[in-house]
């Protein structure tokens, strides 16, 4: 991913107004007018009106910008569903108001949402087009206490201490003729939330390790604790780390440039 596509992937600062549909209890749906206040091309975040359950469906009527789409580039309004990753009630507002944030999934719903529209879904990993690829689930979802929000960015994770020494003197040696081998490669976020963040990278790591975790676009920099470890069918590595002495400013992505 160059820089342009980094760019077109964070959040952009102007609210878009669009449309989400979904359905409740006894097949009745609902439909609200919304401002959505973050989206990149594999998610969004918006303000709504009613509490949404995280895991459920929803769909989406969205003038995304062309080079945030994945299909319908020529259309109008984009038409696209996602899964709810998170729903915030708002503290201090007159009337209840809800933060949520979807991961996108495509252009349909899946069969079985047609047969049950209360079904939960789990996120598996990204297909090749940047979607969400989902599964049912029968689990229900803990309300987490730190919200993560799915937006790509890229960071710079290295080693510290002897291990860093160590993988600077190897890389030093003659013997080595891989110059990619000197950093992680391309490492970006999957999401991110106040505490940690999943990152799909190519640094070699196991769980336990503590990495430097960079995020320049953000001016942010921490230790973290690589919690787990996941290889993925690209051959890449998929790393869920733990902020271990700062918070990310979440609220620089998140929230509205109006933010009353």
């Amino acid at each position: 991913m160059n820089a342009q596509n980094t760019r077109a992937s964070r959040r952009v600062p102007d609210p878009i107004t669009a449309s989400v549909k979904g359905k409740d209890a006894g097949d009745a749906s609902w439909n609200e007018t919304i401002n959505v206040i973050s989206y990149s091309k594999n998610g969004a975040g918006f303000y709504i009106s009613r509490e949404c359950q995280v895991g459920r469906l929803v769909s989406l009527l969205i003038a995304l910008p062309e080079s945030l789409r994945a299909y319908d580039k020529d259309k109008e309004l984009y038409r696209v569903w996602g899964v709810i990753q998170h729903c915030s009630l708002m503290k201090g507002e007159k009337k209840p108001r809800y933060h949520v944030g979807i991961a996108f999934i495509g252009r349909s719903s899946p069969l079985s949402y047609q047969t049950d529209p209360l079904q939960t879904y789990l996120i598996l990993g990204s297909d090749k087009t940047g979607m969400w690829k989902i599964s049912e689930t029968d689990h229900s979802f803990v309300v987490r206490r730190t919200p993560r929000y799915w937006i790509t960015l890229n960071v710079n994770l290295s080693f510290i201490g002897e291990k860093k020494d160590a993988r600077k003197e190897s890389l030093e040696s003659p013997k080595d003729e891989d110059p990619s081998a000197e950093t992680a490669g391309e490492s970006v976020t999957e999401n991110l939330s106040l505490n940690g963040a999943s990152v799909v990278t190519d640094l070699e790591a196991t769980t336990g390790e503590i990495i430097e975790f960079t995020c320049p676009d953000f001016e942010f920099f921490d230790l973290a604790r690589i919690c787990d470890v996941r290889r993925l069918r690209n051959n890449r590595n998929q790393l869920h780390l733990e902020f271990l002495n700062k918070k990310f400013p979440i609220k620089k992505i998140t929230l509205p440039v109006d933010s009353k």
